[in-house]
């Protein structure tokens, strides 16, 4: 359940002052407009809901059979959380919510979807399919779906088709992680044009065909991690001007095309952690005014040119841990950074030109896990806002006769 479905069901229920519902099922609890009768080891739909409910929750029971009269007198239901149970759907199953907005099939082991199911739930927004055994999802079952917005088919086995989400016009967010895809169809998300957020995480893609996000403007939230992606991917990413978050952690890229980022100027994250980059070019980060976080961690980094960070005021998270950095690389540019990550590396030298002072919002320092044997305090001191700098397992906690003080930590 999405964080906006919960706020809103909180909402409802304050503004009707917490008040018990006329009539409630036992053992649920009601609430004005809501029923609840979460994990109450239910086994049948009850049959004396509050005729006015509108929101009502029936998960983690053991429901697997619900006969087509269950919500016949629902007439008020919008809301409907079946998830956690050993549903099997019918065709029948949701013909009398025609003004269900929401629904939560989730974590019931459905293997198929009943092709009628959504004949009369033409006014759904929000649809929950996550953790299941799909192995498809034809489109004829979802296709009169046109004002759905968030389609979550995560942890399912689902082979996707060319014309899977055809219909879905309205569609903002789609969720697909844990298919184990191995490939796309070029045209899958042809005709989604108002996705802004695509999750691919958690499968098996090594690449993507070329053509598969055009025209997708609107897409701002572009998840690719855990796949087993190369650099060959980002000519497939250019024309998404509107990107601003953009995660490709833990895939095997190596190397970096030429300014792989020069058309995401919205951008505001980027995560290329757990990948095999060595060499970054000096104008990677060139045009990201707006990169609030950057995570290079878990990759075999040993050096950065000196200017890399020069254009990078607008960073505020950088992560750049488990490289193999031998020296501190060169901070400058980096003024409103507040975090700073570089532990678990072979960092011994702490070259005189690098200057932490320059950092001038700095909050935290991680340097953990290096080889550090020398720290010059006067390197922070002039940094006022900073209250942490972790040395945690270097030489310099053990050998150093330096009175490692605050903010200098050595505590595990």
């Amino acid at each position: 359940m999405t964080l906006h479905i919960v706020s809103t069901i909180v909402f409802l229920t304050f503004i009707n002052g917490g008040l018990p519902a006329k009539k409630c099922p036992s053992p649920c609890d009601c609430y004005a407009s809501i029923t609840d009768c979460r994990n109450v080891g239910l086994t049948s739909v009850p049959q004396d809901i509050f005729l006015q409910t509108e929101t009502l929750f029936l998960s983690d029971n053991q429901l697997t059979i619900i006969p087509s009269i269950a919500f016949r007198s629902l007439t008020s239901l919008t809301f409907l959380d079946l998830s956690k149970n050993n549903i099997i759907p019918e065709n029948d199953t949701l013909d009398y919510v025609s003004h269900l907005l929401s629904l939560d099939f989730s974590e019931n082991n459905i293997q198929t979807i009943p092709t009628n199911i959504f004949q009369v739930t033409t006014k759904l927004v929000w649809l929950n399919l996550a953790n299941n055994q799909l192995k498809s999802l034809q489109n004829y079952i979802i296709r009169n779906l046109r004002s759905l917005t968030y389609l979550d088919l995560s942890c399912n086995s689902i082979e996707l088709q060319n014309n899977t989400f055809e219909g879905l016009y309205s569609l903002d967010t789609l969720i697909l992680s844990g298919n184990k895809l191995s490939s796309l169809p070029t045209m899958v998300f042809y005709t989604i044009s108002q996705l802004r957020i695509l999750d691919l995480s958690n499968n098996n893609l090594t690449y993507l065909p070329k053509n598969l996000l055009a025209k997708k403007d609107n897409l701002k939230d572009l998840i690719l991690s855990n796949n087993k992606l190369t650099g060959s991917l980002f000519p497939v990413l250019r024309g998404l001007s509107s990107l601003k978050y953009l995660y490709l952690s833990n895939n095997r890229i190596t190397t970096l095309p030429p300014f792989p980022l020069e058309s995401f100027p919205l951008l505001e994250k980027v995560t290329l952690s757990q990948n095999f980059l060595s060499v970054l070019n000096d104008k990677l980060l060139n045009g990201l005014h707006k990169l609030r976080v950057l995570d290079l961690s878990g990759n075999a980094i040993a050096q950065l040119p000196k200017q890399f960070f020069q254009n990078s005021s607008s960073l505020q998270y950088l992560h750049m841990d488990k490289n193999l950095f031998s020296e501190m690389p060169m901070l400058a540019g980096l003024q409103n950074v507040l975090e700073l990550t570089i532990c678990c590396s072979r960092i011994q030298q702490w070259p005189s030109e690098v200057t932490v002072s320059q950092l001038e919002s700095l909050e935290t320092l991680d340097l953990s896990n290096n080889l550090i044997v020398n720290f010059d305090l006067n390197t922070v001191s002039n940094n006022t806002k900073l209250n942490n700098v972790l040395l945690t397992n270097n030489p310099i906690c053990v050998n150093s006769t330096l009175s490692v003080d605050k903010p200098l930590n050595c505590d595990n």
